[in-house]
């Protein structure tokens, strides 16, 4: 998954790297569950530094999330991004099938 934040009034791109641990799929849905059960900017925080941390290779600050992405794309990112984890293990378990 690719994404793309204003820095410094420049456009920069981030890509995931090609290994992610398994570990990141148990922490993204406790995180998802909790922005589910209680948005507080403390969650956001801490939802932000996981993508970042962990799926990002430390890209970028929690702040430069802040002010690089639109509003209307803040949570659809968000969403996208704690889903990203799913997503791999649902291609891998599609190629299983087939």
């Amino acid at each position: 998954m690719k994404l793309t934040l204003l820095i410094n009034n420049e456009k920069k791109e981030f890509t995931q790297p090609s290994f992610i641990p398994a570990l990141v799929f148990k922490e993204a849905i406790i995180l998802s569950e909790e922005l589910q059960n209680d948005m507080k900017v403390e969650t956001l925080d801490k939802t932000i530094e996981f993508v970042s941390s962990k799926l990002y290779n430390n890209g970028f600050t929690v702040e430069e999330f802040w002010n690089g992405i639109d509003i209307g794309d803040l949570l659809p990112i968000l969403g996208e991004a704690l889903n990203s984890p799913m997503n791999r293990i649902s291609g891998v378990l599609d190629k299983q099938k087939n």
